[in-house]
């Protein structure tokens, strides 16, 4: 599954999407429909404890540092899932050093540490972060 070429309509792929605002909440109205959506497929805690944890820090981040959140998608196929979050922010995501202590600045730590794979693309009028999982990492 390519993060570039997602479409909705892949074949063989299950896809949900998710209206976000730039509210606080939005990271537990993502993590709600995302941990759902996961167990109706029966995948495995360990995979949604990841993929939950993961979707929570890519939305809070696009919470904090854009000029709005726009949506969440999610895609599931046989071997590999696929989160996706869109904002409306021009800067860009990178792994930032943290003050030893500090609760602040590990997001994407977690992210590049759990995911199979991370990145973003721009869009016309945003930018899209993405977390690919691997199905078989965590069978």
């Amino acid at each position: 599954m390519s993060p570039q070429g997602l479409r909705a309509a892949d074949a063989g792929q299950t896809g949900l999407t998710v209206p976000l605002d730039t509210h606080p909440s939005a990271a537990a109205t993502a993590r709600r429909a995302v941990g759902d959506a996961l167990r109706v497929f029966g995948m495995s805690d360990e995979l949604v404890d990841d993929l939950l944890l993961v979707t929570s820090e890519l939305v809070t981040n696009a919470v904090e540092h854009s000029a709005g959140v726009d949506h969440l998608e999610l895609a599931i196929d046989r071997d590999a899932l696929l989160v996706r979050v869109y904002d409306r922010g021009p800067g860009l995501p990178a792994i930032r050093l943290s003050a030893p202590g500090s609760a602040r600045s590990r997001g994407l730590r977690l992210v590049d540490a759990l995911a199979t794979g991370w990145g973003y693309a721009e869009y016309e009028g945003g930018k899209y972060v993405w977390a690919e999982f691997t199905r078989k990492a965590h069978d």
